[in-house]
């Protein structure tokens, strides 16, 4: 698993916000060969950056003859998309990037695997092999399979100091470590002299090394710059990027694959001109999911099996955890549990915030939710939440129709927005709607309580929707 990335992802929006700085745009003349050694000259001196162009290269000749089916899924895009395609994202310029933009405007993005993994030759090695010998596959980034990549577990603990950072990056990383080992049974501590650590520098773009190599890793946590967005559709340069490996190197334990997932690539990545580059197959309603900030409970989940923390509580299912939830590795009477739960058991809605549980009927009811400030602009490092349960009677289901959304629309909804979970497996993410768009959309759940978590970070944002007991 790439806990380092985790954490990087986590903190990169707040960290991206501390400065700018003005660099040229990259040259679209240029070719993925060029690009992937101008990289490589800005990162030359990092340990692995070597092997990693090594496999870049490598990576882009095996996935030249596959090109054709990333831009037949371009090409049949509109159809796809249908309502969505038009959505109008808004840029709020002053603030933070995603990891793969700032690594863009640091020009160091195609010299990193997946825009952001710094490899040894042997990682690089089995993924090529793995790629060559497996066609069917998914493009989602998960664990990587311990039997393949043995001894890259942080097994005695994280141990990490600081090198060139600011009291913010310091601050925030600090508080992304809290969170990880609050949900996990995975121990950091901040050690300088230890002989395998972590060293957090303020360096060219946002990137880790995968896994524990032992030593002295460098975990690259950079700043972000404008770039001019007039090119268009699919970056060429990408393709051999989003290749799909098997479950041999990139392995989920059986777990749901989860678009709300913070590893997940947000829809827009990898385009010229803003225009989606990926979308959900099966619902398309979750296509502003992709890319979220959010921890999804999948994340945590998959994190807890890669390092064993619930074989001290006897597996997932030894306790007692209600509405999809799992024993809670530092306390096993207790319950990790999904978002839109809370309770020692999951039992009950979450507390914190505002809120209420609200009784359905077959009479439409309405609720608008209004959170944030619309003259603020100061960008909160956590979201401010408000949970609501709509809830018929037993055996009955709710019908959700979206009124309206007025806030900031963002991939992944980063600044804020609406969650609502109306699906089967209460441990997966709900949708995250963050734009007007979606109005007129109608949700109908499988199960009598339906989970809705207002988020804030930034500005304001108003949802309106309405419910009632749908038919069975």
């Amino acid at each position: 698993m790439k806990i380092l990335l985790f954490l990087v992802l986590y903190i990169t929006t707040v960290l991206s916000n501390t400065a700018t700085w003005n660099i040229r745009p990259s040259d679209h003349n240029e070719t993925v060969e060029e690009k992937i050694e101008r990289g490589y000259q800005i990162l030359k001196d990092e340990a692995h950056a070597a092997d990693t162009k090594a496999f870049l290269l490598k990576l882009h000749d095996v996935e030249q003859g596959r090109e054709t089916e990333l831009d037949q899924q371009h090409a049949n895009l509109p159809d796809d998309m249908k309502r969505y395609l038009n959505i109008n994202f808004d840029e709020v310029k002053q603030m933070g990037d995603t990891i793969v933009a700032v690594n863009e405007k640091s020009h160091v993005e195609m010299a990193l695997y997946q825009g952001d993994i710094m490899l040894t030759k042997e990682q690089g090695e089995q993924i090529i092999n793995d790629i060559e010998q497996n066609d069917k596959n998914r493009l989602k980034r998960q664990a990587y399979h311990p039997m393949t990549f043995p001894m890259r577990l942080w097994s005695d603990g994280v141990s990490y100091t600081f090198h060139n950072a600011s009291g913010g990056a310091r601050k925030v990383f600090r508080r992304a470590v809290e969170i990880w080992q609050n949900v996990t049974c995975i121990n950091f501590t901040e050690n300088s002299t230890a002989v395998d650590k972590i060293i957090v520098v303020n360096s060219s773009g946002c990137w880790s090394e995968l896994g524990k190599l032992g030593g002295d890793q460098v975990l690259s946590l950079g700043n972000g710059s404008k770039i001019p967005r007039r090119w268009i559709s699919f970056e060429d340069d990408w393709k051999s990027q989003l290749i799909k490996e098997s479950n041999i190197t990139n392995y989920n334990y059986g777990l749901t694959y989860d678009y709300g997932s913070v590893m997940h690539y947000g829809a827009r990545t990898a385009s010229k001109n803003y225009r989606f580059t990926m979308i959900p197959q099966n619902d398309v309603e979750y296509v502003l999911t992709l890319g979220s900030d959010i921890l999804a409970f999948y994340d945590m989940m998959m994190m807890n099996l890669h390092y064993g923390c619930l074989d001290r509580c006897g597996g997932v299912s030894s306790s007692k955890c209600a509405n999809g939830g799992i024993p809670h590795p530092r306390n096993c009477s207790k319950c990790l549990c999904p978002s839109g739960y809370a309770g020692d058991l999951c039992t009950e809605r979450p507390s914190t915030g505002c809120g209420a549980t609200l009784i359905a009927n077959f009479t439409e009811q309405t609720l608008t939710v209004t959170m944030g400030d619309r003259m603020s602009r100061i960008l909160k490092d956590e979201f401010d939440l408000c949970h609501y349960w709509l809830q018929g009677p037993k055996n009955s289901r709710i019908r959700v129709v979206i009124d309206g959304y007025w806030g900031i629309t963002a991939g992944g909804c980063k600044y804020g927005g609406v969650e609502i979970k109306t699906g089967e497996d209460k441990r997966y993410t709900g949708y995250r709607i963050c734009s007007n768009d979606f109005a007129g959309v109608i949700l109908t759940s499988t199960h009598n309580t339906v989970p809705v978590i207002v988020f804030n970070r930034y500005h304001s944002n108003t949802v309106t929707l309405r419910y009632q007991i749908g038919s069975t």
